[in-house]
């Protein structure tokens, strides 16, 4: 299984894959090949978090 963390931080990544099982692959913006600067356009965290989520799983169809 594929899961993106919606950044470019090569740490967090790492981080992340050590929490996830074996089985997920945890993908950064880079390895999906997005180049695009994704709006945060609002007030909080959780709602700039699914800002991006949301983009990122409508153009390239991986969970985040």
């Amino acid at each position: 299984m594929d899961i993106c963390l919606c950044t470019r931080n090569k740490g967090k990544i790492k981080e992340f894959q050590l929490l996830v099982p074996n089985a997920w692959r945890v993908l950064s913006l880079d390895d999906l090949g997005c180049t695009d600067e994704i709006p945060e356009s609002g007030h909080t965290f959780e709602y700039n978090a699914l800002q991006k989520a949301t983009y990122v799983f409508k153009q390239y169809g991986v969970s985040c």
